[in-house]
């Protein structure tokens, strides 16, 4: 896709209750920004392959699907899916969290306007598997130094936009994709605050699932 204004990265394994939900609410944001999904399936045994063959039928423009042939754990996917995106910007969201309305027409305007700035975020509601969403049930700081994340990550993972030139130059620099972290996007956030800026946006965004 030629002058992707954006990149989903979309993380899967065994979402197969959930990924539908997640896609439909990436593919429901109202913009008219050229923009892709690209989802990476960590090789799950559940329905959750069938479910992303549908909505690659279904939209094949907008949707590059990754199937691991084997399990590569969730810093190996995503740096994996990550090389593929061809977007200006990276937004992520996990197969079985959701975005809210409205969450691109706030972060990639503001992105653009702000070039100084390397990624913004914003606040996310969790929901409880099985439970309602509550209205006060919501996380996200507002952090934007090293100083302060160093000491705790309030970032939600499903609310964050990259400039795709800074990941990229991480990833050049640090070579996560060859260690053995357990998580792939503190490490992100951490490195961002020392060599670019990192802005938050106070509002509720997007909904983290706790499974």
């Amino acid at each position: 896709m030629s002058e992707c204004m954006f990149s989903v990265l979309v993380l899967t394994y065994n979402h197969e209750s959930f990924v539908a939900h997640a896609l439909d609410s990436i593919l429901a944001q109202e913009h008219d920004y050229p923009f892709e999904i690209v989802v990476g399936d960590d090789d799950s045994i559940d329905g959750t392959r069938a479910i992303l063959a549908e909505y690659k039928e279904k939209y094949p423009r907008e949707i590059k699907l990754l199937l691991n042939e084997k399990n590569l754990g969730i810093t190996g996917n995503y740096f994996n899916v990550l090389e593929q995106c061809s977007g200006k910007y990276i937004m992520q969201c996990a197969g079985d969290d959701y975005w809210l309305p409205g969450k691109v027409a706030l972060q990639i305007p503001f992105m653009e306007t702000n070039p100084d700035i390397g990624m913004c975020y914003t606040r996310a509601k969790n929901l409880f598997s099985g439970k309602k969403l509550l209205e006060k049930n919501v996380w996200g700081g507002d952090f934007t130094t090293f100083d302060e994340f160093i000491m705790q990550n309030v970032v939600p993972a499903v609310t964050m936009t990259f400039r795709a030139d800074q990941l990229r130059r991480y990833v050049a620099e640090i070579h996560p994709e060859r260690r053995d972290w357990l998580i792939e996007d503190y490490p992100e956030i951490l490195w961002l605050s020392l060599r670019s800026k990192i802005a938050f946006l106070d509002r509720v965004a997007a909904v983290y699932r706790i499974v």
